[in-house]
């Protein structure tokens, strides 16, 4: 009888010792894991980038007789676009390579017709065109053109965005300036008539090039000037 009761209580003890096995392999953790990447975007120039005024003789460089005190060099013409492989909202932000050259820009001295009928005449927005013999050769503008700009085959706004300065917000952008040197700009597009930034595949975006230099009684008569500009822009996802 003793036997018996000692056999069951080590059953029970055996038992417990059992269940409390089987609940600790039960114990797991699940983790939840993934990783979202923004569409990719290609930015590309035509004409690989380059912006060509050709070969001039020196002599064009006389100094102007009326309006700016730049030689006007006048205005290219080059196409950006940006393909995406989904839809996203990517702007453009321009940097000056160059921008310790900058002639100093003002109404005097001006870039005429950086947009039809309007004169570019503070530096604010200009880039600079490199050197010569130490003095700095004269300044371009970079202006995205409303006309033929598109998103996916449809017209849109040009939208700018100025940060680091006292207004950052998304606003239509007038002038169609590239680049700000006082603060980053973010240039990119919105449904026609609104400032949001929208989604697109497929970005075209025409850009003209007005550049001025200086004359050759500063920059000298008898040397050769290489125009040196030089700039990149960057895609930023928003």
């Amino acid at each position: 009888m003793f036997s018996k009761k000692s056999l069951s209580a080590l059953c029970v003890c055996a038992a417990i010792v059992s269940a409390a096995g089987v609940n600790a392999a039960t114990d797991t953790t699940l983790t939840v894991k993934g990783t979202f990447v923004p569409a990719a975007c290609t930015p590309e120039l035509s004409n690989s980038g380059i912006v060509d005024y050709g070969s001039m003789n020196n002599s064009v460089l006389g100094k102007p007789i009326s309006g700016s005190t730049l030689v006007q060099l006048g205005k290219k013409s080059i196409t950006l676009t940006v393909s995406c492989d989904a839809a996203t909202s990517v702007g453009i932000v321009a940097k000056d390579n160059r921008a310790s050259s900058k002639v100093e820009i003002s109404s005097s001295a001006y870039i005429a017709d950086y947009i039809p009928g309007q004169n570019m005449s503070t530096e604010s927005a200009a880039f600079g065109l490199g050197t010569v013999n130490d003095m700095k050769i004269g300044a371009y503008s970079v202006t995205a053109m409303k006309d033929g700009l598109t998103a996916d085959g449809a017209a849109v706004d040009m939208i700018v965005k100025n940060t680091g300065s006292a207004n950052s917000s998304w606003e239509n952008a007038n002038s169609g300036a590239l680049y700000y040197s006082d603060a980053t700009r973010i240039v990119t597009v919105a449904e026609t008539g609104k400032t949001t930034p929208m989604l697109f595949k497929d970005l075209v975006m025409p850009l003209d090039i007005v550049s001025a230099v200086q004359d050759n009684g500063v920059l000298g008569a008898g040397t050769q000037i290489e125009l040196d500009g030089n700039a990149t822009l960057s895609l930023v996802y928003l």
